[in-house]
């Protein structure tokens, strides 16, 4: 009972918040809660100051953590791809202040990707001082990011043309529900890796991303997995308990994390890796997405790179591996 109170009372300020961002904007430039079909997560608010100028405001009020980060990534990733590069995309993130060095490279993560990034202390005075009408005329796009975009759109193009229904056709059975503990499924895939490979796969990796030199941060950030598989292929492995409802911010997170494996920086510039091997996610229960669009989240993360098995098809493995590089 008290979570829901809790989250009522985030949502009436989250809506009080955007009204008062609403009521410095001219009638007629801005359309709140607009849809866009490509989109996991919508924008709250799409304005349009002059003309051929667009920008999306997402409101972020989910506590920091590098989850949600990685997830408030996808959505600039998703608005650059399926709105154009153009866009000007503005994060404001409303949570509460986490002062350590972790909370700051987050925050650190998307102020130096979203075109626009404001944070509780500072969005107060776009709403009392009425500078937020201002601060969008202002605003435009990262140039020095559209190569990046550029290229993750190329790759999105090819990796759409491995999806197919019938492939993926149990991942969204409804009825099919998570069942089995996480533990469970992540020793039944250990031996059927260690079948095909002859050896254990190791446990918990870490791999290498570009989060760090895209977010121009204080350390080497690496990505966490549940596996990788032995010599010579070395695949990620992740395994997740989901359903049909409360997947989404999942699926953001997965989408984002195989994007940033894909990438390097040490040259001084953001390049993608010369060869690169396909993840692969193991769905214990399913990945159905709306009733208008069950494959909408599966057809997602293949389009990222991602191979998908269901937890009850782990003798699909060595077909995995053996198209595992990209």
């Amino acid at each position: 009972m008290e979570s829901v109170v809790a989250e009522e009372k985030e949502r009436k300020r989250k809506d009080k918040i955007l009204k008062s961002l609403i009521d410095q904007l001219p009638s007629g430039s801005f359309q709140k809660n607009p849809y866009f079909p490509n989109l996991l997560n919508q924008p709250e608010l799409l304005i349009s100051p002059a003309p051929g100028k667009l920008i999306a405001v997402f409101l972020y009020r989910q506590r920091l953590t590098w989850r949600s980060a990685l997830a408030s990534l996808e959505d600039l990733f998703e608005a650059k791809l399926y709105m154009g590069r153009d866009t000007v995309a503005v994060a404001y993130d409303l949570s509460e202040i986490r002062n350590d060095f972790e909370g700051d490279d987050m925050r650190r993560l998307l102020q130096n990707t979203f075109d626009v990034f404001f944070h509780l202390d500072f969005w107060k005075s776009d709403i009392r001082e009425g500078r937020f009408s201002n601060t969008m005329q202002r605003s435009a796009s990262r140039q020095n990011l559209f190569r990046l975009w550029d290229m993750e759109k190329e790759f999105v193009q090819g990796a759409l043309r491995r999806f197919s229904k019938d492939r993926y056709q149990t991942l969204v059975d409804r009825d099919h529900l998570p069942s089995r503990a996480k533990e469970a499924v992540v020793r039944q895939t250990e031996v059927a890796i260690e079948e095909v490979t002859g050896a254990f796969p190791q446990r918990e990796p870490l791999v290498d991303s570009v989060k760090g030199s895209l977010g121009s941060l204080s350390g080497r950030y690496k990505l966490g997995f549940d596996f990788v598989t032995p010599d010579p292929t070395h695949v990620p492995v992740e395994i997740v308990r989901v359903g049909r409802y409360g997947s989404r911010d999942t699926v953001r997170y997965l989408m984002t994390k195989a994007r940033l494996m894909r990438y390097t920086g040490e040259t001084g510039q953001l390049e993608r890796l010369g060869q690169n091997v396909r993840p692969l996610l193991v769905v214990e229960g399913n990945l159905a997405g709306p009733d208008h669009d069950p494959y909408r989240y599966v057809r997602s993360l293949v389009s990222v790179g991602w191979e998908l098995i269901s937890a009850d098809a782990v003798n699909e493995i060595q077909r995995v591996l053996r198209d595992a590089y990209v």
